[in-house]
């Protein structure tokens, strides 16, 4: 197997990506992909990612898992996704071939777990569940969800999303509190 030289790869990662890119898709995205975003753009858009992405899977997990509307989890849980599924499988894939972007992602997957630990931690506390470890069970579940919602939302044919989340809720659920769905919904 021959390796990319790091200009071939991003070459490729643009071209990819340039492939799947949506209709209507904003003009910065299209420059950002086809090359001709100045390089000063791509380090700005690149410390605004990182600051925009710094607390934003506590704070995602704490709006998600603080919702008392089972309907409105449903939609915050598909807007990350939705929103973002193609960048992110492209990022994700990117991180293979990449040590500083591999180290990148899993410090944003690593918020994730994080957060999620944090919550399980809480409902252990509370007596809601039973984890054994909770950062290897959220180490756990955030690693499969990632890997499920890169395959399901981050290609194309996309999985619909309400069955993406309804299984990932099952997922979740049922790991964590040993319950079915239609009795979470209250």
């Amino acid at each position: 197997m021959q390796l990319l030289k790091p200009a071939e790869l991003e070459e490729k990662i643009f071209e990819i990506i340039g492939r799947n890119l949506p209709k209507g898709i904003d003009p910065f995205w299209l420059a950002l992909f086809d090359g001709s975003l100045p390089i000063e753009g791509v380090r700005h858009w690149a410390k605004q990612l990182f600051f925009m992405t710094d607390g934003f899977g506590r704070f995602t997990s704490a709006i998600h898992s603080n919702c008392p509307v089972f309907d409105v989890r449903h939609v915050l849980a598909e807007t990350v996704y939705e929103e973002h599924g193609q960048v992110l499988s492209a990022i994700a894939d990117a991180a293979g071939h990449d040590s500083g972007v591999e180290a990148t992602y899993r410090g944003l997957i690593t918020r994730f777990v994080d957060a999620s630990a944090a919550r399980i931690e809480l409902d252990v506390a509370a007596g809601r569940t039973d984890a054994a470890d909770a950062r290897e069970t959220a180490r756990a579940l955030v690693w499969m969800s990632e890997r499920y919602l890169n395959e399901a939302l981050g290609r194309i044919p996309r999985t619909p999303v309400d069955i993406v989340v309804e299984t990932l809720s099952t997922v979740w659920v049922r790991t964590l509190y040993d319950y079915a769905p239609d009795r979470a919904r209250s």
